[in-house]
Parts: C-alpha cells; structure tokens; sequence
C-alpha cells in the first residue's frame, strides 16, 4: 500500500502529524486520464493498492467545501471512492468507515456519535443530519 499527500499538504496536521511523516510519495501514480489526475492531486491523502490503482481517497481537514469535495469525488466514483460526511455539530467530517447505527432519536450516527450527513428527500438540496423517523413512503422518490 502506498500513500500519496499532495506536496502542498506536506505540512497540514492530522492527529497531530504532519501528513508529509505519514506518507509514502508526493508524486501521484499514472492511474488514469490526465483530467481525472487532475482531481486527485488536490485530496488530500490517496491510498494506492500493489498495482498502482487507488483504492481509498479521503479528504482530511473538515474546512474543505462541501460541494468541492463531492465534486471530486463524483469525478473518481468509478474507482470506488465512496465517502461519508459525518457532522458533529457545526463541524463536518469525512469518513469511509460505515459502521453506523441510529441513536435514541432516530438520526444515523457513526461510532463516535457524529450524525450521517445527506441531502433531504424533500427536494430542498440542504444537507442535513439523516433521521429515519422523519422518511416516509411519501418522501421516497420512485
């Protein structure tokens, strides 16, 4: 497995190091089309398998923009990059860990708490905490 940080991000902290100490290469592997590297060298932290091919992305600062960040990773979704936003409170988090439950009030929620972000079946393009106790048939597009 290798691990590709942007030369720009070198210097960020994550957990208190320096993402530079926790990777492998600043130079990103001839994967794809030109367009689509393009994308990729701006996530922040790119696991690579055996065969030079990504097999994780994850964008690690919760500053990013959310509609930048999904931009990119709805360019890169053919090579399995799914993701999750996670919130905990005003802050948002992304995570590709999905062992998620539901807490006493209904919302969806990872292991630490934080709820599962998405986008209402109301059609009102706001992303918000996910409560199950709120979907009904009716909001359920067919």
């Amino acid at each position: 497995m290798t691990t590709y940080v942007p030369a720009q991000d070198r210097n960020r902290l994550f957990l208190d190091t320096k993402l530079g100490e926790i990777s492998d290469t600043t130079d990103l592997p001839d994967f794809t089309y030109e367009n689509l590297k393009r994308k990729a060298r701006t996530i922040d932290v790119i696991w690579f398998n055996e065969r030079k091919m990504p097999s994780d992305f994850y964008e690690v600062e919760h500053t990013t923009d959310i509609k930048n960040s999904l931009s990119k990773f709805y360019e890169l979704q053919d090579f399995h990059s799914g993701f999750f936003i996670v919130a905990n409170g005003d802050q948002s988090f992304y995570t590709r860990a999905g062992n998620f439950k539901l807490d006493n009030e209904g919302f969806i929620v990872d292991q630490k708490g934080n709820r599962v972000q998405g986008y209402a079946a109301n059609g009102s393009g706001a992303l918000g905490d996910l409560n199950v106790s709120s979907v009904s048939q009716s909001n359920v597009a067919t």
